[in-house]
């Protein structure tokens, strides 16, 4: 009887292996190497001219276009003459300009849709709601935010002599100030320990001046928590009351409101810390040389903090988030202490820049596109990783405090300090509060900043008492009010803070 054969697949392979090699080595074969096709560049050819006044922004984004250039096949050129370019980097400021004079394109809305690179749904709402619109019209997309942090000497707040006079006085511990009213209090200890100013200058620029002042003011222009209780039971509201969209400006009347209870009371601080205020110079610098205890710094300045060899900070800066208000003020003018003791209200916009496309363009696609890869988390990232940009967050994952808050480490501080960065960052925006206030955005936004700092610097000087200084600010603002029809001056009113 015939034996049955067997049959191993395993072990043919490895003869038919074996075959293989063997003829490979003999003839000197080599099996075919993959080839890479190309990958399709859809904007070969395309042009992008870039308009952008700040030179280190420029330079920022004109890098990052040829490596958008070596994926697409397109091209980013710096344009000196706005007329002629297709993209323009602005701070947010300036939309309004821009929009009243319709020379802007409209946002793709595919670019917003949930799947796109983008990913629009981690962009803050201060950027998605307000400012890259103009009314309910979206133009922009977000390129960098602001950031501002209260920055103190440590070396000054160790001082065993202020903690003591300061514990004496106020039957508190010496400590980063909380609020406004603390800072006011520190400044007057220390000024009776050394007898000289210190807190820093008033800034000498009209928008750092109008920065200072916004930032003290919306705190107590109205409530950070909630603008009504919630009945037990009952689902929030998420949209924002009438008082989200005033501010500066009444939107229903067009009229200024800078003789309200909030604005008087912020001039009236900086009346009553003149005394504690050196007269001139860079508040950085005045930190920096000891001569200021605290200060105000945005994130272009903090970058700018003094380093040693090793390329860390120096450890007599300290960081903590900016302060806020011991009471807020109803729109009646009642006065309301603060829940927990401060009310920190964010004015957000002052900084930062936005992406803009011109009608003109025949380069759109590729422009937004362009923009597009700015804007997004891996563009954002880059962007705010130079620290000499100071770029501020605009992405929920920019103001994380967990590990993603190492972004931060490139400011130089150590460990303690970078978290102490982080969370202050993050503070500045403080995305639980509902009711941000932004910087004024009409056309004419660069002369009213001009009368609003004036003012202020009266007020910070001692010249002009809280309610000298609104009064002065606000018959300035109705003077500039006179220029403009009064139906062009409420819709622009309007349209600056996300109505019509």
């Amino acid at each position: 009887m015939q034996q049955a054969i067997r049959f191993s697949c395993r072990a043919a392979t490895r003869r038919m292996l074996a075959v293989v090699l063997a003829v490979a080595a003999v003839g000197g074969c080599r099996p075919p190497m993959p080839v890479d096709m190309p990958k399709p560049q859809p904007f070969a050819g395309v042009t992008v001219r870039l308009a952008c006044a700040d030179a280190e922004y420029a330079d920022e984004f004109l890098a990052r276009g040829r490596i958008w250039g070596t994926r697409t096949g397109g091209a980013v050129v710096l344009e000196p003459d706005w007329t002629q370019a297709d993209v323009a980097v602005i701070p947010p400021v300036r939309l309004g300009e821009f929009a009243v004079a319709d020379v802007l394109a409209a946002r793709p809305g595919a670019l917003t849709e949930r799947d796109t690179a983008l990913k629009w749904s981690e962009v803050l709402p201060a950027f998605q709601d307000k400012l890259c619109n103009w009314g309910r019209r979206p133009l922009a997309l977000p390129l960098a935010g602001s950031g501002y942090v209260l920055a103190y000497r440590t070396d000054r707040f160790a001082d065993p002599k202020a903690a003591d006079a300061y514990r004496a006085k106020y039957r508190r511990e010496l400590a980063p100030p909380r609020t406004w009213e603390d800072l006011r209090d520190v400044a007057e200890t220390f000024h009776t320990l050394d007898g000289k100013p210190p807190l820093p200058p008033f800034p000498a620029d009209p928008t750092a001046a109008a920065v200072a002042f916004n930032q003290v003011a919306a705190c107590y222009d109205r409530s950070a928590s909630e603008s009504a209780p919630v009945p037990k039971g009952a689902t929030p509201d998420p949209a924002p009351s009438r008082t989200a969209f005033r501010f500066h400006v009444d939107p229903d009347t067009a009229t200024p409101r800078l003789t309200a209870p909030s604005f008087v009371t912020a001039f009236g601080w900086f009346h009553d810390t003149a005394k504690y205020r050196t007269p001139a110079g860079d508040p950085r610098e005045a930190l920096v040389s000891g001569t200021a205890v605290a200060a105000v710094l945005s994130l272009a300045d903090v970058a700018k903090l003094p380093k040693g060899l090793d390329g860390a900070t120096a450890p007599q800066f300290g960081l903590a988030p900016l302060p806020g208000s011991a009471v807020w003020y109803e729109p009646d003018g009642i006065a309301r202490p603060a829940t927990g003791g401060r009310n920190y209200v964010p004015y957000l916009g002052a900084g930062g820049r936005l992406g803009v496309v011109f009608q003109r363009t025949t380069a759109g696609e590729a422009a937004w596109d362009f923009l597009a890869t700015l804007a997004g988390p891996d563009g954002a990232d880059d962007t705010l990783g130079n620290v000499s940009l100071g770029a501020g967050p605009f992405r929920y994952s920019h103001i994380a405090t967990d590990e993603k808050a190492t972004r931060w480490q490139r400011y130089g501080f150590d460990a303690v300090r970078t978290e102490q960065l982080a969370r202050a960052v993050a503070g500045f925006v403080d995305v639980q509060c509902r009711e941000p206030v932004y910087p004024i955005r009409t056309p004419d936004h660069a002369e009213r900043v001009a009368v609003l700092a004036a003012a202020a610097r009266q007020a910070a000087s001692g010249t002009l008492t809280g309610e000298q200084a609104a009064a002065e600010a606000q018959k300035g603002w109705l003077a500039v009010d006179a220029k403009t029809p009064k139906g062009e001056l409420r819709k622009e009113s309007r349209n600056a803070v996300g109505l019509e």
